[in-house]
């Protein structure tokens, strides 16, 4: 069966398609890191102020608020693929 057999894509189109993979993974990067250093700061403020009840059921509620910019961010990260996958690149910050 010839048919199922595909050619392998042209080294430009290779190339191509790597880029834009690492341009959503670098997009992906970001997103992430934005989400988790607050979460992970706050943890770390949770463990110092252990013996403060008012200040814990703050932490925990910024905590909470992380948690739900996740949604953001899954719908920020379909937007980038589906750009990607329709030949646009995807918009995303210079990376440092």
């Amino acid at each position: 069966m010839t048919g199922d057999v595909k050619p392998a894509p042209p080294p430009d189109a290779r190339e191509g398609e790597l880029e834009a993979a690492r341009r959503v993974a670098a997009g992906l990067l970001h997103e992430f890191r934005n989400v988790l250093n607050p979460i992970v700061s706050a943890a770390w403020l949770l463990e110092a102020n252990a013996n403060d009840p008012e200040k814990v059921i703050e932490l925990a509620r910024r905590i909470d608020g992380f948690a739900k910019a996740e949604s953001r961010i899954a719908a920020k990260l379909r937007e980038m693929l589906e750009e990607e996958a329709a030949g646009r690149p995807a918009h995303h910050p210079k990376q440092a």
